[in-house]
């Protein structure tokens, strides 16, 4: 298994310098890494996908998919992005929490090496959409990885993960990787995240076995 090589390309060495990084330090912590990751094989069925969704999250997606004011829509490019995701992000961290320049990254990633969906909700029946969520993945040939995401609802994050995995097998793309699990010096919420990221099934493999 090779994921993607995105993490050495102009584009990511260009978002490096917009959050103060020296471009090539996400690629030589990658060579080195002791920890594992959490891959997707999307080659197999929905059904086995959906299997593989911790029990608990069942409920929650299907009621989010039931729910006419909520939908998830695909933010088709880098405009929509800007408008939507960072205030979303903003709100939900309560506070700006990097440089605009490493948004207009990932905006300009849109279309060519990226996806994003927004989750959307009507607080009132005659009311407009509003932005409640986001989910941005990286896509590059047959291999994707969770990039960022944000939510101001409960739950929503759950719905919009099931959303991206289904949307990205469709799209054709093999592994989806979710992201890094259970290194040495996780906090306390970095376990919680990690235990979240399980639950939408998959293995663990060793970081430096598949960037190295």
């Amino acid at each position: 298994m090779r994921l993607t090589d995105f993490w050495t390309s102009p584009e990511w060495y260009a978002y490096e310098r917009a959050v103060g990084d020296e471009p090539g330090t996400r690629a030589r912590l990658l060579a080195s890494a002791t920890w594992s990751t959490r891959v997707l094989d999307l080659s197999l069925s929905e059904a086995e996908l959906w299997k593989g969704v911790r029990k608990s999250y069942h409920s929650i997606v299907n009621g989010l998919e039931k729910d006419h004011a909520f939908a998830i829509v695909r933010a088709g490019d880098g405009t929509v992005f800007l408008r939507f995701a960072r205030d979303v992000h903003r709100a939900a961290a309560g506070r700006v929490t990097r440089a605009f320049a490493s948004w207009q990254c990932q905006a300009e990633w849109l279309g060519r090496c990226a996806e994003c969906w927004l989750a959307m909700r009507r607080p009132e029946p005659e009311a407009i959409f509003e932005p409640v969520g986001f989910l941005y993945a990286v896509v590059t040939g047959d291999t994707s990885y969770y990039f960022s995401a944000a939510a101001l609802e409960p739950s929503v994050g759950h719905a919009l993960q099931w959303h991206a995995i289904k949307a990205l097998k469709a799209a054709g793309v093999r592994y989806y990787e979710i992201g890094w699990m259970n290194k040495p010096d996780d906090t306390d919420k970095e376990r919680a995240i990690a235990f979240a990221k399980a639950g939408f099934g998959g293995v663990d493999v060793k970081l430096s076995e598949v960037y190295g």
